[in-house]
């Protein structure tokens, strides 16, 4: 297995898998003057975030004349590769239709970290930056050759450079017919220039239509996703697996099942603890799975009774029992009570699922010294380390080709279906597709763990919060039975992980601060959801900052203002620009009601407020209004970060209305969106978006910042539409109009 810690593949190594090495290549840099028993380890992600020069590995100048661009990251609807090539596009002076993004394989690029943490701008923008912008002046070296001129008169052009007298050498020449690599052994010159850096030259290209051709090949059913890949030869297969949480397969009847048409292969593997199928067609894979008869044992089923009682944050106060402590400042003298300044109130939210509109899917040809993965995933390099893990292969032999994925949000860093599909190629030595079920989707993947929270807080008569105390439980989000083995799983919980107490910290100045947690390990098995803990943690924090400002008879806007001290600037300027954006002291109709909710996520501060419109003689509520203010520093594609908050928006409302797991007969109940319903189109609010933008500032997360304070303004709103404070999600209309 390749260190952890690889960066690369040789460059003549990278040209041969490329393609290039055939066809001869021109290197170039810049000299400016002055300038079975597994291993005890199991795989994981690769996280380092890149260095500044690895965007070298990224881009290649066609001989068309185009250049190439390796997006070193997923791209999953959250218009990175949109964005990314913007960049690239502003140091060459590209227009969108001179640059091919290229979803990589994982023998196009070396190893980068898996996409997820909205950090894919924040770490990517310099290194593509430094690439693209080292490349342009390496080819700006060979024009000045070529015309005999100092490299000083030579002004860009578009995809060109332009001479003295006007005459223009344009990309495509200085190709020469040649594909054009950076020489990775070139160091950036100390003078690079870098066009993004520039204010004046980044509001240029601004204006171009960067999605254009994405989008419309989504629309038009061109973009290819890995459930289109067709390998000549190519088998079907399905991993029956136990329905029921720890379910252990004790015998199988599969005698009927093999003799149905179209199968090539049933078998029992006990030691994976499922039933194997491949056939010929994926239309048999129903039939043959219900004609196999498993006999499963459960030795005791988990129920939703069960885990609520794990997770009972009571039993945990009882018992002053708290595994972390997250932030202690101060002094706390003991729990506070309802009454004169000081409030004591419970706030939970339920399991939810990830729900991508797409199912996922791969397809795995595993020879006897190779294999070939075709998959979506955030990270293709961690399914190549898994895949080569499970089949013994050596991981410089597997391939996994990246195709653009129908939603992730945190659930697509494993990729199962690959893993089972690679699991069935070896048994028929064929290329095997597994698609999943939507079914399967809900029953198997991973989920958010519930979140159960106990806040004490005290605010003084002048609206400053004195004291505060936040103990909760949960299950952890990233050192997960999703990634680690049991037998070391034990180790992970001597950690404490960024994952389940994202966002749990307050961003107000606290005097007497305690936040503490729990992350208990249960037999569902949990991972990363967008935002990990971020969104429960801000439903719990900002609908206690609401009830403290009416218990304190203080505007909600200025408790909040009040209560940041001198700290958080940008926090508060969106605070302020998101209230006068609403202007939430206009008289309202009857039954409406607005809320506000803030939070900073990763270093993006963010304040929500919504309106909605609860109507008891219907028994329905309706958010009809929206606004949001982010600075996520300086914007490089503003109709992508408006798309993402409005995505995250309708998410948060789906989350705070809509979503709830459940658990029935030891497994996860929900199979389909009818009983595990999202958001819908006539849900949707008018939405109102401003981006207050600091170019000073590098880009930092935008994917999923709007989520993290969204519950917490629509259950404030209902507080203020009805007098009904909410304080579990989902909020159902029985909660409102009982």
């Amino acid at each position: 297995m390749a260190e952890m810690n690889e960066k690369g593949l040789a460059r003549r190594k990278f040209l041969k898998r490329t393609g290039w090495a055939a066809v001869g290549v021109t290197f170039v840099g810049v000299a400016f003057v002055g300038a079975s028993d597994g291993p005890l380890l199991p795989v994981m992600p690769f996280s380092d975030p890149p260095a500044a020069d690895e965007g070298k590995f990224w881009l290649q100048l066609l001989p068309s004349g185009k250049v190439r661009f390796f997006c070193p990251r997923a791209e999953m609807g959250q218009g990175i590769t949109i964005g990314l090539s913007q960049v690239v596009g502003q140091e060459l002076n590209l227009n969108p239709e001179d640059i091919e993004n290229v979803y990589p394989s994982t023998k196009e690029i070396p190893p980068v970290a898996l996409t997820v943490g909205s950090e894919s701008m924040q770490n990517f923008f310099k290194p593509v930056a430094y690439g693209a912008a080292y490349l342009r002046e390496a080819l700006r070296s060979i024009a000045a050759k070529q015309a005999g001129v100092e490299i000083s008169k030579l002004v860009d052009g578009d995809a060109a450079f332009i001479l003295p007298g006007g005459k223009t050498i344009s990309y495509k020449e200085l190709a020469n017919g040649k594909p054009v690599l950076l020489d990775e052994d070139k160091a950036f010159p100390d003078d690079l220039k870098i066009y993004n850096l520039d204010p004046k030259r980044a509001a240029g290209r601004k204006q171009q239509n960067w999605g254009r051709a994405a989008m419309e090949d989504i629309v038009t059913g061109k973009m290819k996703y890995s459930r289109d890949v067709i390998i000549e030869g190519m088998l079907y297969g399905r991993v029956i697996k136990p329905d029921a949480i720890g379910g252990q397969l004790a015998d199988a009847d599969i005698a009927r099942a093999q003799k149905l048409p179209g199968v090539k292969k049933v078998f029992v593997d006990k030691d994976r603890n499922c039933v194997g199928i491949v056939c010929d067609n994926p239309f048999v894979l129903d039939e043959v799975t219900q004609a196999v008869k498993v006999n499963w044992e459960v030795e005791k089923p988990f129920s939703q009774k069960a885990m609520d009682a794990t997770l009972d944050v009571k039993k945990y106060l009882d018992a002053d029992d708290f595994e972390h402590v997250l932030v202690e400042h101060g002094e706390f003298g003991g729990d506070s009570q309802d009454g004169s300044g000081a409030l004591s109130k419970r706030y939970q939210t339920s399991f939810v699922a990830h729900a991508a509109i797409e199912p996922r899917g791969a397809v795995a040809w595993v020879k006897d010294d190779s294999a070939e993965i075709w998959g979506a995933s955030q990270s293709v390099h961690f399914v190549r380390d898994r895949i080569a893990q499970l089949t013994g292969i050596s991981d410089d032999k597997v391939v996994v080709h990246a195709h653009r994925l129908g939603g992730g949000f945190g659930g697509r860093v494993l990729c199962q279906a690959a893993e089972e599909a690679a699991f069935l190629s070896q048994q028929v030595n064929a290329p095997v597709r597994v698609q999943w079920t939507r079914e399967e989707e809900f029953k198997y993947n991973h989920v958010q763990p519930p979140f159960d929270h106990m806040i004490d807080a005290t605010v003084s008569e002048n609206g400053l919060i004195t004291h505060w105390r936040d103990s909760f439980t949960t299950a952890p989000i990233i050192f997960t039975s999703a990634i680690l083995p049991g037998h070391i799983q034990f180790l992970a919980d001597f950690t404490q992980e960024d994952g389940s107490p994202r966002g749990a910290q307050p961003t107000y100045k606290i005097p007497n601060l305690l936040v503490r947690y729990s992350d208990i390990r249960i037999p569902l098995v949990t991972s990363a959801w967008r935002g990990l803990g971020a969104a429960p943690n801000t439903f719990a924090i900002e609908s206690m900052i609401d009830e403290l400002a009416v218990l304190s008879g203080l505007d909600p806007f200025e408790l909040r203002l009040m209560n940041l001290g001198n700290n958080h600037a940008r926090l508060k300027k969106v605070i302020e620009t998101v209230r006068e954006m609403s202007l939430l002291k206009q008289k309202l109709p009857a039954n409406h009601g607005r809320g506000i909710a803030c939070a900073i996520y990763k270093e993006t501060p963010v304040a929500v407020v919504v309106e909605v419109h609860a109507d008891p003689a219907k028994k329905t509520l309706k958010v009809t209004q929206a606004w949001i203010a982010q600075d996520c520093g300086r914007v490089i594609n503003a109709d992508q970060v408006r798309a993402q908050a409005e995505g995250n928006l309708v998410w948060g409302l789906s989350y705070a209305l809509k979503e709830k797991g459940s658990l029935e007969n030891g497994g996860i109940a929900m199979q389909n969106f009818h009983q595990y319903p999202l958001a819908r189109m006539s849900d949707i609010p008018k939405t109102h978006i401003e981006l207050v933008e600091n170019f000073k500032n590098p880009p930092i997360g935008a994917g999923e910042s709007v989520i993290a304070p969204t519950p917490a303004a629509i259950a404030n709103a209902i507080f203020a539409a009805t007098g009904k404070r909410i304080r579990r999600l989902p909020i159902l209309p029985e909660d409102i109009f009982s």
